[in-house]
């Protein structure tokens, strides 16, 4: 039954995460959608899935961006935004921190 609760627990942080990708994602709104404290949501979660909810929010944040750059005529800044990223030279960073190269790079690439 626990484990039921725990995986409901992370569909809806996961379909939270989907629907709201450019708004606000920090641990605390997240935890106040799926009604449980903070501490308690991270340790859920890593629990549940092994890893931690801000490397899967990472994770697909890039991944939507990559999919985006691909698919999408979309400008560089645009994307970033539509992932969560205000500051789009730090999402260039993240990017090519995670890909190993440049999001323009990445979409010449494709």
């Amino acid at each position: 039954e626990v484990k039921n609760t725990r995986s409901s627990v992370v569909k809806q942080v996961h379909e939270y995460i989907e629907d709201h990708l450019a708004g606000d994602l920090s641990l605390q709104a997240i935890a106040v959608h799926v009604h449980l404290h903070p501490v308690y949501l991270s340790r859920v979660y890593k629990l549940e899935t092994g890893s931690m909810l801000s490397d899967y929010l990472l994770r697909y944040r890039m991944e939507r961006a990559a999919y985006l750059l691909k698919n999408t005529g979309c400008r560089i800044y645009q994307i970033a935004e539509q992932t969560g990223y205000t500051n789009p030279p730090y999402f260039i960073k993240v990017f090519k921190k995670e890909f190993g190269i440049t999001p323009q790079d990445y979409r010449d690439r494709s």
